[in-house]
């Protein structure tokens, strides 16, 4: 070992993310392919790769709990990663798609070997052992003659920029050997545990962070779609958009308002969520890899740190208006996004269970830019004529997605591609190219004129939400209190129920099943049960009652029985242990962290802290219980349900 330390706060995420099933991960490996030049044998290969590892501390580090929980990174000598060498007899037809080596369906046909590469991948991404480093190098050499070198490095090390800086190193370094001359590379300006205490040295660092995202997630809007269906259906369309008027237009607007790229991109985006969903304040999840430190540029880290942020939009004003009015705050969002990920993951399921409303409901947007592309200084007829090159694609996808996302990457000087995934029972194909359509739009024609963004939007086929029969406005988005009404009808707390709309707020009628249900344990129940149910938020209020009125349709009749009990459910209370698996669960938490836990809240709402779930999990695992993971933990079941599947 030559030292350790802690990990850097963006690497705490996809180290959490290590406890969830491989294939329940969130997070995939950052893979390469690199040819090798024809003058390059075995040794020297390996010495292009020996150099690349000793140069990113990260790429040879190991991860094990430390005191308190913490998770600590143990760098090792640049020998302990050791690439592998495989032999390939013959030339597999195998393509490179986003960094990752796949065989091309014609290759399988009647195939048994599809190729060293596409083995050693799968197989890479299936090594969850943490105590070893996470980069994963092979040399593949074809008649004794090395050819290819693969690499395949985990998350928590490598995102997508991290990736390039890796990608580009990893070329120069094969270029200069093959020529024999020194790389032209400059020293790696910082490690990650020197971010990591840098971090925490100065301790204010992420309050500003914290205290932004507790006051976004505490007042989000969750922007519901009002005209999605009905029901459960697990089907999703995604609409590619090639466009290289975006790229030019953003580039040109960007230097014109005066305001980052990203931001811009993002305001646009909320506009066209405004108009889809006819709310004026717009709630969005962002992922962004935030490197505003110049000494960042060529860190090999994971750094990609979600945040969340509004808008305030007003459709009848143009967009210049528009980032006039939010840019300001929307940098300030974008730079204070920089703090600990996994603090904002709590904040996330508390402000989930206060609000009584499930976040998948918020739409993701995602800007990812290519290091190194430049798309000059266009002008108007520039972008005016790029339009004309733009290029749809709707096909429907395998992967189910429970919420709207929103991806926009420059790839190359010749365009953007973006991207819209949606669930179909939020947006149907055509409603999901409109709104593809009504960004370009947006940004396009910003360029040449000041346009209300409702009158370019409508031009580019986006219109207004139709409101579905029986559904309502509530504070926080779209609801159906008859869907919400049936949702709550199977709570087994519940023995009957009504549910009514007063203004924008949903008050619930429950006749409990046993005397000693309380307004918690109903609001608990019901939170568990709303990821199946895009139509449905939790109540504002509960009344508990101990029998139905004879007319239980009508308000007035529920008034006039007398409540028993009555709050809005959200309060946590510590309980003692009622069974064998509270007692073993309630124990561990104690030794943990959290003494007297809430076993009738989930655990960010009793106080957990999930930084500490890994630790959890592995003393759960030594005492002989496996049954759960991360997932678990970051969900909105009650501790006394995760305590019922403990053996």
């Amino acid at each position: 070992m030559i030292r350790e330390g802690p990990l850097c706060l963006s690497q705490r995420w996809p180290w959490l993310d290590h406890y969830r099933p491989r294939e329940a991960r969130e997070f995939e490996d950052c893979r390469t392919v690199a040819d090798v030049p024809p003058n390059l044998d075995r040794a020297a290969v390996a010495g292009v790769l020996r150099a690349l590892v000793d140069r990113h501390e990260a790429l040879r580090s190991s991860v094990r709990i430390g005191p308190g929980d913490e998770p600590i990174q143990r760098v090792h000598p640049a020998d302990v990663v050791v690439p592998a060498v495989l032999d390939d007899p013959e030339e597999h037809p195998e393509t490179l798609v986003h960094g990752e080596a796949t065989p091309r369906p014609e290759a399988l046909s009647g195939q048994a070997d599809v190729g060293v590469m596409t083995n050693f991948f799968r197989d890479a991404r299936h090594v969850l052992d943490l105590s070893r480093p996470p980069a994963h190098l092979a040399i593949v050499e074809r008649r004794g003659r090395p050819v290819k070198v693969l690499v395949s490095v985990d998350h928590i090390v490598a995102d997508a920029w991290a990736g390039e800086v890796i990608i580009a190193e990893l070329r120069e370094l094969l270029d200069a050997a093959a020529q024999g001359r020194a790389p032209d590379l400059p020293e790696p300006s910082v490690q990650p545990i020197d971010l990591a205490l840098r971090e925490r040295d100065d301790d204010a660092a992420d309050a500003p962070a914290r205290a932004y995202a507790e006051e976004q997630l505490r007042r989000l809007p969750a922007t519901l779609f009002p005209d999605s269906a009905p029901g459960t259906t697990r089907t999703s369309v995604q609409v590619d958009l090639q466009s290289p008027a975006v790229a030019l237009a953003l580039a040109l607007l960007s230097r014109r308002l005066r305001a980052p790229a990203p931001v811009i991109s993002r305001l646009a985006f909320s506009a066209c969520l405004s108009m889809a969903t006819g709310f004026a304040d717009i709630g969005v999840e962002i992922q962004s890899a935030n490197r505003f430190g110049r000494d960042q540029a060529g860190l090999v880290a994971s750094r990609v740190q979600p945040m969340f942020a509004t808008a305030a939009i007003d459709l009848a004003e143009p967009l210049a208006a528009l980032v006039a009015r939010e840019a300001r705050s929307a940098v300030a969002a974008l730079r204070r996004s920089e703090g600990d990920h996994l603090a904002r993951l709590a904040l996330r399921v508390r402000a989930e269970h206060d609000r009584g409303l499930r976040f998948y409901a918020i739409p993701e947007f995602n800007y990812f830019r290519a290091p190194g592309t430049s798309t000059g200084q266009p002008e108007p007829d520039e972008v005016r004529a790029a339009a004309k090159a733009s290029v749809f694609d709707v096909h429907p996808v395998v992967d189910w997605y429970d919420r709207f996302r929103f991806q926009s990457g420059i790839f190359d000087a010749s365009g953007t591609y973006l991207t819209v995934l949606a669930s179909e029972r939020i947006m149907d194909a055509d409603r999901a190219q409109a709104f593809l359509r009504a960004y370009e739009q947006i940004l396009v024609s910003a360029c040449e004129a000041e346009e209300p963004l409702a009158r370019v939007a409508a031009e580019a086929g986006l219109l207004p939400p139709r409101r579905p029969a029986h559904w309502i406005r509530t504070e926080h988005g779209w609801a159906d209190p008859q869907v919400v009404r049936d949702l709550l009808a199977t709570c087994p707390e519940v023995a009957s129920c009504a549910v009514f709309a007063d203004g924008d707020r949903l008050l619930a009628h429950v006749v409990r099943a046993a005397d000693n249900v309380r307004e918690s344990d109903v609001h608990t129940s019901l939170l568990g049960r709303l990821p199946d149910s895009p139509a449905a938020v939790a109540p504002a209020r509960y009344a508990l009652y101990d029998r139905a009125p004879a007319d239980p349709d009508r308000p007035s009749a529920w008034a006039a029985l007398g409540v028993q009990r009555e709050g809005d459910g959200r309060a946590v209370t510590a309980r003692a242990p009622r069974t064998p698996g509270e007692r073993l669960l309630a124990a561990t938490l104690e030794r943990h962290g959290l003494a007297a836990p809430a076993l009738d809240a989930c655990y960010a709402a009793a106080g957990g802290e999930l930084w500490r779930v890994p630790a959890i999990l592995t003393e759960l695992a030594d005492l002989g219980h496996d049954g759960l993971d991360v997932r678990d933990f970051l969900s909105l079941d009650r501790l006394a349900d995760l305590a019922a599947r403990l053996s």
